[in-house]
């Protein structure tokens, strides 16, 4: 019964304001076109027949009577109320930033992406000192690639990081996820053979050059036996855990289990770990792909963390969609939609009239230099000093000093940007209805359910369900409408699969009476009940000739689990239920009267007046 209020009014509820009014409840009145939006929204527009305009007109006018009841006792100010529908608010915000920032497309090129890994070398120069000379230095050297000089010899003798030298600057296989999403934008868009502009990173200069293309190798699950090394180890501390990893190994070879040599060498650390190709070293990474088969174990290899020895727990299935739920997860965690989204911050800074103050950086630095530090500096800028304005609404000084307070840093500039981004974002996200039309119908809509649901709790719901007399006293009134018909006694059993059913049911059918103690032993398996049931309301049984001590096998249920009856009784003719029997459809009959009672109020409370005119009119 709640869940039809729910689907009523999330169906219905729209307030638009037209010139002819329809009716009015106390002093509100609601226009026609409101009237006929709710109509025809309920109106099952794949059959001829539609709602009755006159029945529907009197559940529209209960529905509006019921949610001025709720508005008038407060119910929309309770702080749960306000969190579940700002909880709302953000999360409708987020699937509609979402779209906005095309995510839709980011999947899509995402699992394009997780088909294929690529081999992929690199030139790099880090700033060091002198930023200047590194980005002169990256550009002559691009110029001499350009000119036919080889990659691998520059990336030997011109890269700046030791790894480089030893490699010729190939970094492995890299696949999507693996690096940033600019870098992986650079690396996506080449074709083997082919190498990039210059790009510049946090830490230096790079150049890439594609060596290989190959069919995704996807993700291990595996788990590791570490014995890391200190911090300065000696060549014999090193064979001492050398001749320790060949050991564990050789035990392991013998049939120790994995996890009690991994409980015992690894001080009872979890060690499960998802892998992916580019997210760990080389030499790491080519020994665990090297593994075919479920639980196979490598020999032990070093390196520069310890001595390793990995296990295979599974091969992961790679994604089949743009869809699968790994594919979304790295989208939405990362950084490609997070760079997207930022993006649309100019647009929606347009949209919220945001301006800045005129200010002093140097004055507001002496400000927050105050704030973090004490330090007296005279400065111009105050707590109620405007920075900036959204929406005609100014932030003010304060609001700047209680953010930073939380992310410190020195730039004061960069991090006025970062509050105005922030404060920007929050107000879109928490004003959404403002700027997307149908965002502001769907939180109208579960902004009234919420509300009818609250008012409904109080009035009729719990105040049935509470009102023990009320029910017995119903109950009594009305015996002849809760009988027995036709049907049968039985303990019904639901099971996990098939076998299992089978098995009880053949014990069960042995000794009935232990019944409960036999389903005892299956807890984890099934779970059983004893009741009455009524044929009619059983179809798979009415054709059925059930008999007392009668096993129904087991059939498959719609929630693909397996349930048989054992009949332990046949009822042949009416019986009067008794209260208990009978309280789930006492309940739902009083709610009704409950709920008849309360409307006859809120008209006296709120008095209807149809404009029949206008009604009349309605076509």
């Amino acid at each position: 019964m709640k869940k039809g209020y729910l689907l009523f009014i999330l169906s219905c509820s729209i307030s638009i304001v037209f010139a002819q009014t329809l009716f009015t409840y106390g002093n509100k009145k609601v226009e026609v076109q409101e009237f006929k939006t709710a109509f025809h929204k309920n109106t099952d527009q794949n059959t001829i027949q539609k709602i009755d305009r006159d029945k529907f007109l009197q559940t529209y006018i209960t529905y509006k009577l019921k949610l001025e009841a709720a508005i008038d006792e407060k119910l929309n100010q309770t702080t749960s109320f306000i969190s579940e529908n700002n909880n709302f608010k953000r999360q409708l915000a987020e699937t509609i930033i979402n779209n906005q920032a095309n995510e839709n497309i980011l999947l899509q090129e995402a699992f394009d992406r997780s088909k294929k890994d690529i081999l992929v070398q690199q030139i790099f120069i880090e700033f060091g000192n002198d930023t200047l000379a590194a980005f002169n230095k990256i550009n002559a050297e691009y110029r001499k690639l350009k000119s036919g000089t080889s990659f691998s010899e520059l990336a030997v003798t011109i890269s700046s990081d030791s790894i480089s030298n030893v490699s010729k600057g190939i970094i492995g296989y890299i696949t999507v996820f693996s690096l940033p999403y600019e870098i992986e934008n650079i690396i996506y868009r080449l074709t083997p053979g082919t190498f990039s502009t210059p790009y510049k990173s946090k830490f230096g200069y790079h150049i890439f050059k594609i060596l290989a293309v190959r069919s995704a190798a996807g993700r291990r699950m595996i788990n590791q036996i570490l014995l890391p090394f200190p911090v300065k180890i000696t060549p014999e501390g090193k064979m001492k855990q050398a001749v320790l990893a060949d050991s564990i190994f050789q035990q392991l070879k013998r049939g120790l289990p994995f996890t009690e040599a991994q409980h015992k060498f690894n001080n009872n650390q979890n060690t499960n770990i998802e892998i992916g190709v580019g997210e760990f070293n080389t030499v790491f990474e080519s020994k665990v792909y090297q593994m075919k088969l479920v639980n196979e174990i490598t020999e032990p290899f070093e390196t520069a963390y310890g001595f390793n020895i990995v296990q295979l727990q599974k091969i992961l299935p790679l994604p089949v969609s743009a869809n699968d739920s790994y594919i979304r997860e790295q989208v939405e965690k990362g950084d490609r939609l997070s760079l997207a989204k930022k993006e649309l911050l100019n647009k929606w800074k347009k949209q919220l009239s945001f301006r800045e103050a005129k200010i002093n950086i140097d004055s507001l630095k002496k400000y927050i230099d105050f704030a973090l530090h004490h330090y007296k500096w005279q400065t111009s800028i105050k707590d109620s000093t405007s920075l900036f304005y959204i929406k005609n609404q100014k932030v003010t000084a304060i609001e700047f000093k209680n953010y930073i307070q939380q992310f410190p840093v020195f730039k004061i500039s960069e991090q006025l940007k970062s509050f105005q981004d922030q404060k920007s974002s929050e107000y879109y996200r928490m004003h959404i209805e403002e700027f997307d039309k149908k965002a502001k119908e769907q939180i109208t809509d579960f902004f009234n359910a919420n509300l009818l649901f609250a008012v409904m709790n109080i009035h009729v719901w719990n105040k049935t369900e509470s009102d023990t007399a009320g029910l017995k006293k119903y109950f009594i009134e009305n015996t002849q409408k809760y009988l027995w018909q036709k049907g049968f006694s039985a303990v019904t059993v639901s099971a996990s699969n098939e076998s299992v059913a089978k098995e009880i049911a053949g014990k069960i059918q042995s000794q009935p009476d232990s019944w409960k103690t036999i389903l005892a032993n299956y807890s984890a398996f099934a779970n059983a009940d004893s009741g009455r049931f009524e044929t009619d309301r059983l179809k798979q049984f009415q054709n059925i000739t059930l008999k007392k001590n009668m096993l129904i096998n087991p059939l498959k249920s719609e929630q693909n689990v397996y349930v048989f009856y054992y009949i332990t009784d046949i009822h042949t003719e009416t019986e009067q239920k008794t209260f208990e029997e009978a309280k789930g459809l006492v309940i739902t009959d009083y709610q009704s009267v409950v709920e008849k009672n309360w409307i006859l109020d809120l008209h006296q409370k709120y008095p209807v007046k149809i404009n029949y005119a206008v009604k009349n009119s309605i076509k």
